[in-house]
């Protein structure tokens, strides 16, 4: 599941549906926006099959055909929250950058999830579903891929310069941490002063990512 839940895109675009399929996954998905929108608007707390049924003015037993449970729906939001990180993602990189400054706007993509779905990014992860045993998975999911191999890349082309008491993978689990931690505060303890912190978020961001490659004009 952990794997297969992160891109439902891939597996509806491997072949084309039949009309039915199509109706079907549509209005699978005006459930889940119509979840969405009430964690958004009332809070996960709010949500129930009962009210999501209400909402989108079908009975709870109809509700059924689609999602077995409630942890079935809050499940599906997490995967459209993963699905709008890679939109996100597609949509601001620029191939024809450096490593260095692939990854800065790499980043501040993954903190505008943040910004634009602060309910999706804290659902996303806090789940015990899925989560594995063994950490070679999580370096291995393209969740965790898409901005550590930019750093791969970056140090094999010489971009990159890591202190010589750092590893790679060191520095990859610590630019995440910085991005998850950032977009964790933003989300929470500091989402009512985020015309103040996203300025010292994006400058944190930047000069971590840019200190490495200096290191390599300076040397």
């Amino acid at each position: 599941m952990y794997h297969t839940l992160y891109n439902l895109r891939t597996l509806y675009t491997m072949e084309k549906p039949d009309p039915k399929s199509r109706r079907y996954e549509k209005t699978r998905q005006g459930i889940i926006n119509a979840a969405h929108e009430i964690v958004r608007t009332e809070g996960i707390d709010a949500l129930s099959i009962r009210t999501l049924a209400e909402k989108v003015d079908y009975s709870p037993s109809a509700l059924y055909k689609y999602f077995n449970n409630k942890e079935e729906i809050i499940e599906a939001l997490r995967v459209e929250g993963w699905n709008r990180m890679q939109t996100i993602f597609e949509s601001r990189l620029d191939p024809s950058l450096d490593s260095p400054r692939k990854l800065v706007k790499a980043s501040l993509a993954y903190l505008e999830l943040g910004d634009q779905y602060p309910e999706l990014y804290q659902l996303m992860f806090n789940s015990s579903v899925g989560a594995p045993d063994n950490i070679k998975t999580i370096e291995d999911d393209p969740r965790f891929k898409v901005l550590t191999d930019m750093i791969k890349e970056g140090v094999k082309s010489g971009e990159f310069v890591l202190p010589d008491d750092i590893t790679l993978l060191e520095y990859r689990y610590l630019a995440w941490f910085i991005m998850h931690g950032i977009c964790m505060l933003k989300v929470s303890m500091y989402r009512n002063c985020l015309n103040q912190f996203d300025p010292l978020a994006r400058s944190i961001v930047e000069k971590f990512i840019l200190m490495s490659a200096h290191e390599k004009s300076d040397g």
